[in-house]
């Protein structure tokens, strides 16, 4: 399910990221729009209407229309064409390759850790059997409780909970994936250092040059 606040984020992440490094990420940002245009119309009739103002019925409206929904519905696959596209077009495609595959593996998976711990139908059941509790029933109840709810008002405090949940998935996929580009650069690190070592052992055996000069590499 789209988040309105991590799609947006999501969204300009993905517009600095194509104009700065990779064209290919384009499509990602027409994606993340549809959906964070879909759930403001789904929490706004105002924003609604004005969305529906913009719709003109041209056939390039429709085509643009068309193109960011399927965007929307295949984010993650356009993600890995983009990662595709930074391979082919790398000076050093075998490290580009590790440095995408770990990056973005690592990021899915994080993100969908996330969504299986922090899912609303989990928090729900969890919430429904902490309510058993006679003590939480008490303090639901209590007058604390009750004028915080009639201040605040249920629609700000979901506003802030769908807030948070944005938040805390943005968090979970940039972590994810600065941790698999970690991996990938300490793995495609200890690659060159082996590749320096062999050039050295084969300069050592051409030349005759005493294996403690070279020594401290590595």
């Amino acid at each position: 399910m789209p988040n309105v606040f991590s799609s947006f984020i999501f969204g300009a992440r993905n517009a600095g990221i194509a104009i700065n490094d990779n064209p290919a990420r384009t499509p990602v940002v027409f994606g993340q729009g549809a959906n964070v245009v879909h759930e403001l119309s789904k929490m706004s009739n105002s924003a609604a209407a004005f969305f529906k103002s913009l719709d003109n019925g041209s056939k390039a409206m429709q085509y643009l229309k068309a193109g960011s929904n399927f965007a929307a519905d295949h984010l993650n696959p356009l993600i890995c064409a983009a990662g595709a596209y930074k391979v082919l077009t790398a000076d050093d495609k075998e490290k580009e390759f590790v440095n995408q595959t770990a990056s973005l593996g690592v990021m899915f998976c994080a993100e969908k850790a996330y969504k299986t711990l922090v899912d609303y139908k989990n928090i729900k059941k969890v919430a429904n059997v902490l309510g058993q509790s006679d003590n939480l029933k008490k303090l639901a109840n209590s007058s604390i409780v009750k004028n915080i709810t009639n201040k605040v008002g249920n629609k700000k405090i979901k506003l802030a909970l769908n807030i948070a949940y944005g938040l805390g998935f943005v968090a979970a996929s940039m972590t994810g994936y600065n941790i698999g580009e970690k991996l990938a650069k300490k793995a495609t690190n200890s690659d060159e250092i082996s590749k320096q070592k062999a050039q050295l052992a084969q300069m050592q055996h051409f030349m005759k040059i005493p294996a403690h000069v070279y020594s401290e590499v590595g």
